[in-house]
């Protein structure tokens, strides 16, 4: 600052100096006293030095506390006051310093509430992350139970399908066997009725030839007794009825072989007609056994048909719980890939929000390099 002051006070009196000698050179052309002029000349360039001093002087503080004001700035210190004692522009410019250090002192506050509200943020975001990391964490094993459930129960609805289906052939064999066996009965009950009308018309026909032999009995009897008259006759007659009663004999003998023969078949025709009865019996004991059987195999028919139509909708039911199945598969894969993906974007954010605070620390350590209070 000396140095300046030295060289505007320099700066003066060559200045007045100069114009000294000029105007000497003309008062000196014009003819007058140069000894005169000469002194004023001298005097003028005194008085412009002093004029000059006293300019520098005010120039040199102006500028001495500028650069003061300045130094205090660059140092980081924005609180002074600019002096408004300075002539002129330079008081101008220390005003404007001072409004310059005055905004950059409001943005320096602003920065620094919003690096406290950063802070906070950075807080609750990376103890929200944190939250969401592990709900995620958490969410994505429950999925991967939920996926492992799923799956099961798809494989068990598969399978659940598959024996529906098992079932639902067996039950239609089942249902074929069992018309066929109904077909079989009706075919048994309509040989039974016709044994049973054999067997009827056998009892009607052995009830015929009892009646036959009843009559050839009696001829037998008749003809045994004829012969025995037949041989008293012959016995009365002497020798001429001898041969007579020899034929008598014979036909008598005949006679009782002809009804022991006929009681015979008398006995075997009622040993059959007992037979037949019972037979009949026999046969209406089973007609009535084989229609109760019919009407088993009947119910038994319709049971199965309506076990068919349960089973039937009951794989149909599988198939479209196996197929719903197979689709919440799928959903329960991406709900999975999702949870994975939020997973990693949650990580990923509390990583960022963990480096909010580092962050915000060093626009601090920035910012309190400036005196703003």
């Amino acid at each position: 600052m000396a140095t300046v002051k030295a060289r505007l006070t320099a700066f003066g009196f060559g200045a007045g100096l100069l114009l000294s000698l000029t105007v000497i050179a003309s008062y000196y052309i014009n003819g007058r006293n140069v000894y005169v002029l000469a002194g004023g000349a001298l005097a003028g360039a005194a008085l412009g030095t002093v004029l000059f001093y006293l300019l520098a002087g005010s120039l040199s503080k102006a500028i001495s506390g500028l650069i003061e004001y300045s130094d205090e700035i660059v140092k980081g210190n924005l609180t002074l006051a600019a002096d408004t004692r300075a002539m002129g522009e330079f008081s101008t410019l220390g005003l404007n310093l001072e409004k310059i250090c005055k905004g950059m002192i409001a943005y320096f506050s602003r920065s620094l509430e919003n690096i406290k509200t950063l802070d906070q943020a950075g807080s609750l975001i990376s103890e929200s992350t944190e939250k969401i990391s592990r709900g995620t964490q958490e969410q994505a094993g429950q999925v991967q139970q939920l996926l492992r459930s799923v799956e099961e129960f798809a494989a068990s609805a598969r399978l659940s399908a598959d024996e529906a289906e098992g079932a639902a052939q067996l039950a239609a064999s089942t249902d074929r066997a069992a018309r066929l066996g109904g077909e079989a009965l009706e075919k048994v009950v309509e040989g039974m009725n016709t044994i049973n009308k054999r067997i009827s018309e056998l009892g009607e026909n052995s009830a015929r030839i009892g009646q036959i032999i009843s009559v050839i009995e009696d001829i037998a009897a008749q003809t045994n007794l004829l012969a025995l008259n037949a041989a008293i006759e012959a016995a009365r007659a002497g020798e001429h009825g001898r041969g007579f009663a020899v034929v008598a004999e014979e036909v008598r003998q005949l006679a009782e072989s002809s009804g022991s023969a006929t009681q015979e078949i008398g006995s075997l025709v009622a040993t059959i007609q007992q037979g037949t009865v019972g037979a009949v019996e026999a046969v209406e004991q089973g007609i009535n056994l084989t229609g109760n059987a019919g009407e088993s195999f009947r119910s038994i028919q319709e049971l199965v048909a309506q076990t068919l139509s349960l089973i039937q909708d009951l794989a149909e039911s599988a198939r479209k719980q196996a197929a719903t199945s197979e689709a919440l598969v799928g959903s329960a894969e991406a709900i999975a890939a999702v949870t994975e993906e939020a997973a990693a974007s949650a990580e990923e954010t509390a990583a960022v929000a963990q480096e909010l605070p580092v962050l915000s620390k060093k626009i601090k350590n920035t910012v309190s390099v400036f005196k703003i209070n």
